[in-house]
């Protein structure tokens, strides 16, 4: 946020790289969970400002959706981050809320956008956040179909999603081109390589495998000429 020269956020999330399992299918509905709680100071102005960052899950009341691959029971639960000055003055907080079907892959992914306009008093002048929205939208068609109609490119979701510790990542390119397929960690840092080669048009399947990587969320990027799109996955273990 610039508000301190000498506090990096980058080092500050880069501690938190052990993740702890996100989803506690057992606990009571309503009930929260602390995943992470990290205490630090920053300086602004020669003043020592104490920090209390946490990370926290709650398991919701299940939930029927609806999607245009028919209705799932998902267990429903609420991720949030959240950041006190003194203990006491909530400074920003960020919301996730998330459906699991019983197979455990993702239904349905919401985190709203929001308008912060509170850390004025620490220099921030207010700004938004974007929010995600992330549902199921593509129907299933035919292998035949769907090879008639390659005239695009695509990046699916994963699945399963959450995985542990192996899951499979489909892509189409509609012409030879250069492809970059990759995995990144929260921090933006390069974890694999899965594609990096030239292709030619068609419909592509490849496994991830994360048996040396840690819990967490973790975003997979394909590049294909002028086609980039970047997608989350969880990997829970």
């Amino acid at each position: 946020l610039g508000i301190a020269p000498n506090f990096s956020f980058l080092d500050f999330f880069t501690s938190l790289q052990d993740w702890y399992n996100n989803y506690e299918f057992a606990s009571p509905v309503n009930s929260e969970y602390t995943l992470v709680q990290i205490d630090t100071t920053i300086t602004i102005s020669s003043l020592n400002v104490p920090l209390l960052f946490t990370y926290f899950g709650k398991r919701l009341q299940d939930e029927t959706i609806s999607t245009v691959l028919g209705n799932f029971d998902c267990k429903r639960f609420l991720l949030n981050w959240n950041v006190k000055a003194y203990t006491i003055v909530d400074l920003l907080t960020l919301s996730d809320t998330i459906w699991i079907a019983p197979d455990n892959w993702i239904v349905q992914d919401i985190i709203p956008g929001q308008y912060i306009d509170n850390l004025t008093f620490l220099g921030v002048p207010p700004f938004s956040i974007p929010g995600l929205d992330t549902r199921l939208t593509d129907e299933i068609v035919s292998v035949a179909d769907k090879k008639s109609v390659l005239n695009s490119f695509v990046l699916e979701q994963n699945y399963p999603n959450p995985f542990n510790p192996s899951t499979s990542i489909q892509y189409a390119v509609s012409n030879r081109q250069f492809v970059s397929l990759k995995v990144y960690d929260l921090l933006g840092n390069e974890v694999a390589t899965l594609v990096n080669e030239e292709k030619p048009a068609g419909e592509y399947e490849i496994e991830f495998n994360a048996e040396s990587l840690p819990s967490g969320i973790y975003f997979y990027q394909l590049n294909a000429g002028n086609y980039i799109d970047t997608k989350k996955m969880v990997l829970l273990k």
